[in-house]
């Protein structure tokens, strides 16, 4: 197969993920449970496995391979990923979003490195746009690249019973997002800056520099803080927003089609620990923790990015973060002052007191959450293969014989895989305890 050289070019040509048979999956169940019973567990299960083959099984396999060949359906997976990540009912910070941690940057300060990093992330936006970015490629075959339509200017919604998702590329917003602003956040306030000029011109470093020393400068005293709010469990956030929107619906619009957001924050982490709590989740009215992208740049320079999870996976932000880390800063033409601007707010006592009180619990929420660094020194993967033995294995192994030490029984894990050679593929996963194990 000739691989295009086009961002999404490969795509209808990636195979479908296949479904295996009923016995298939039955056999499969009963090796993965194994080494998780007893001999009288394992025989229970069996009989109501047997019970389960012969009465609701055809069916439900019938009604799994229908809704697989129905028009617009692109994998079996889409309803489960859809509801699997927009159907939990918790909040998101913290739980459900993750965080990069970047190298640092010698001699860039503050708005100098968020400046570069936003140039760099802008420059990738347009390469997408542009179908110039790489496809990425495994042992010779194309990869999935849909998740990137839904890097920028993308959105989760919360909803009372389950959440969606406003991103472009679908019928509602058609092709790339022309959007040309982010949000930048800081101490509270929130900022639109634009990095892309009305006639598609983006926006040098130097440009994006002064539009954000622009922020500093009109935010020395605390803001409402309203980010907050994003960290409440789904249901309760939904009903604040809904609230919101009777007064703020021009400044929520703003916020979420923004290309991504820009966290500034005064801390400065005392080590990387520090840095990698503040990334997962800081303070949160300096947040919209629905955004797909926010990065997040501290006193110092110091740098990460906290990411929402529902449309993108690990792979999908580790490819745009090499991009923008690992090549030189994007000498972007410029277009003249970049445009900014304050979101107002308009709010009553009721919704003050909930963003308070949202913060405060949030804030005790992360205070009891415990997190230390382990660093093993001089084991590397070429030990681990001089062992006979895969360093993705190795780890797998070190983590459960490290639970099965210190809680006195084995545990049901899982390892998550990427299944990106397959149309519209993302991640899944596979059942890591194993007879053998």
């Amino acid at each position: 197969m000739t691989l295009s050289p086009r961002t999404f070019g490969n795509e209808d040509a990636l195979p479908r993920v296949p479904l295996p048979s009923l016995d298939d999956t039955a056999q499969r169940f009963l090796e993965w449970s194994a080494p998780l019973l007893t001999d009288d567990e394992r025989a229970r299960t069996e009989k109501a496995l047997a019970e389960f083959l012969a009465v609701e099984a055809p069916a439900l396999d019938a009604a799994l391979r229908e809704y697989d060949a129905t028009s617009g359906v692109h994998s079996v997976w889409d309803d489960f990923w859809r509801s699997r990540y927009l159907g939990r009912r918790d909040r998101i910070a913290l739980n459900a979003n993750f965080f990069f941690l970047f190298e640092d940057a010698p001699g860039l300060d503050q708005v100098e490195r968020a400046a570069a990093l936003t140039a760099a992330s802008v420059a990738y936006k347009l390469a997408v746009d542009a179908e110039e970015v790489p496809p990425a490629t495994q042992r010779g075959e194309a990869l999935s690249m849909v998740q990137l339509k839904y890097l920028f200017s993308a959105c989760r919604i919360p909803g009372r019973e389950i959440d969606s998702s406003r991103t472009p590329y679908t019928e509602a917003w058609p092709g790339p997002s022309t959007e040309r602003h982010v949000v930048v956040f800081r101490n509270g306030h929130v900022h639109r800056l634009d990095v892309i000029a009305p006639d598609g011109t983006p926006h040098s470093v130097a440009e994006i520099a002064a539009g954000l020393r622009a922020v500093v400068a009109a935010t020395a005293e605390p803001g409402e803080g309203v980010g907050r709010l994003t960290t409440k469990a789904r249901a309760a956030w939904a009903e604040s927003r809904s609230r919101l929107l009777a007064e703020n619906a021009g400044t929520l619009e703003t916020i979420e089609t923004a290309l991504f957001c820009v966290a500034l924050e005064d801390a400065v982490p005392a080590e990387p620990r520090e840095a990698c709590d503040l990334l997962l989740h800081g303070e949160a009215g300096n947040r919209w923790f629905d955004k797909s992208l926010t990065l997040i740049v501290f006193g110092d320079g110091t740098a990460g990015l906290n990411g929402e999870h529902c449309e993108l996976d690990g792979t999908t932000v580790v490819g745009y973060v090499d991009t923008i880390l690992g090549s030189p800063t994007p000498e972007l033409p410029g277009a003249g002052a970049a445009a900014v601007a304050p979101l107002r707010w308009r709010l009553d006592d009721e919704q003050r007191a909930d963003i308070a009180q949202a913060g405060a619990e949030f804030a005790d929420y992360a205070a009891a959450c415990a997190t230390s660094t382990l660093s093993v020194e001089g084991f590397t993967s070429a030990r681990a293969k001089e062992l006979g033995c895969s360093p993705d294995a190795f780890a797998q192994l070190a983590f459960q014989l490290a639970h099965r030490r210190s809680k006195g029984f084995t545990g049901a894990t899982y390892e998550s895989i990427a299944t990106r050679r397959f149309h519209h593929g993302r991640t899944e996963a596979m059942r890591v305890v194993t007879p053998e194990v």
